[in-house]
């Protein structure tokens, strides 16, 4: 792996390349089934998505044509199933096979404690697969499986996957088990390790992914005091100050910004779910603003403001952070200290729509205001840009102009 673009190492792509001559030769492979496996195990978890695609083409693992079927047995040639009835660890490559049926056998062969994050991330993988009964078959080998699993392999594989819930569509009821595995109390434990150690990567997100239930809420005040991560201690402090969960469920919903002009945008949709602490809210916010960091020391002074407004706590923080390095919190003291009787205009923002850019395309622009629009130095009437309503959108063409005639 180099740069941002994933690959495959030389040794275990050439054994991956053995691995799938054999296997179309029917040959045996004890040996390079536990080579792989063992190649396999020491890859990341977050590497599953990325290098799936590397995998099926080094090991040739998609289905054979009707003529792989007619070999005679009497050759010795044995089936791509026969193989991974006698050879279990075939398994660990079988799971990212093209052919559903064989994913499924791949899927039911496993047995025992998961050893690797890489094969538990590959095993969750698939209860997003396009295939139901493959699916069904993850979920059991999850219940098989992962009750006598590290939860150190869980929890890594909760922060390789976790933030990608929401963006899968073809899952159901498979989407508890992330909830299940995240609600054991190791594993919960095991997360917030992750957050204390990890200073790189999206854990912010991943922290948000994980409160969406209420398995780590008992332990925001752990997570606030020891995470790496400005963002994360700044989430959770935000969650505790607020008593309050507000987070994106994966949602967009259409809003009209002029609708005599059929214009319209996606808007994000938000959940909220309340929190539990028992952390008093002047005690949190006092924590906040002795923190190292400006983003955390925002988020302190902005809760004095909704829920310490008019009290001289309110007013002592705003004098020590007056003369703060950071202009947003400088502005937040001085609004205190000019404004100290105006109440807060209402509850924070919790994300806004972000304006799309400007199309290239002229079918989708704007009605034009330019005055070769209306009307100009030619004197023409209003030619503004007429909707053009359909199904499945609105958008706008323009009219044909044509040139005046010398």
């Amino acid at each position: 792996m180099t740069g941002d673009r994933l690959h495959l190492s030389a040794e275990l792509d050439a054994v991956l390349r053995r691995l799938g001559k054999k296997i179309e030769a029917g040959a045996p492979l004890d040996l390079d089934a536990a080579l792989a496996a063992q190649h396999l195990a020491q890859l990341s978890a977050s590497d599953v998505v990325g290098l799936e695609g590397h995998i099926v083409l080094a090991g040739g693992l998609w289905r054979r044509g009707e003529a792989y079927r007619l070999i005679p047995r009497l050759w010795g040639w044995k089936s791509e199933a026969e193989q991974l009835r006698r050879t279990p660890l075939l398994a660990h490559v079988m799971i990212f096979h093209r052919d559903g049926r064989l994913r499924e056998a791949a899927l039911k062969a496993i047995s025992g404690p998961i050893s690797s994050a890489f094969l538990a991330a590959a095993i969750c993988w698939r209860l997003n697969d396009w295939v139901r009964p493959v699916r069904e078959a993850a979920v059991g080998c999850i219940e098989r499986c992962f009750g006598v699993t590290d939860p150190g392999i869980i929890a890594e594989t909760l922060a390789a996957l976790m933030v990608r819930r929401n963006s899968w569509g073809r899952w159901e009821g498979e989407r508890e088990q992330f909830d299940l595995m995240l609600a054991r109390e190791d594993v919960a434990q095991a997360m917030v390790d992750i957050f204390e150690r990890r200073s790189t990567g999206p854990m912010a997100r991943l922290l948000r992914a994980c409160l969406a239930g209420p398995h780590l809420e008992a332990r925001l005040s752990d997570i606030f005091a020891s995470a790496a991560q400005p963002a994360v201690r700044a989430i959770a402090l935000g969650a505790m100050i607020d008593r309050e969960i507000v987070q994106p469920n994966g949602r967009h919903e259409y809003e009209w910004v002029d609708k005599s002009m059929g214009l319209r945008r996606w808007v994000k949709q938000f959940d909220r779910r309340p929190v539990a602490t028992a952390m008093p809210t002047d005690a949190l916010i006092r924590t906040g603003i002795d923190d190292r960091s400006a983003m955390v020391r925002a988020v302190a002074l902005s809760g004095a403001i909704r829920h310490l407004r008019g009290t001289s706590s309110e007013r002592n923080y705003a004098l020590k952070l007056q003369g703060d390095r950071s202009r947003s919190i400088r502005d937040r003291a001085k609004f205190i200290l000019e404004h100290p009787d105006t109440k807060p205009a209402g509850p924070p923002r919790t994300g806004h729509a972000r304006r799309r850019p400007r199309s290239r395309c002229r079918r989708y622009r704007r009605p034009s205001t330019s005055l070769r629009h209306r009307g100009g130095r030619h004197g023409r009437q209003s030619r503004a840009r007429r909707p053009v309503t359909g199904p499945s959108h609105q958008c706008y063409r323009p009219r044909r102009l044509r040139r005046p005639r010398r």
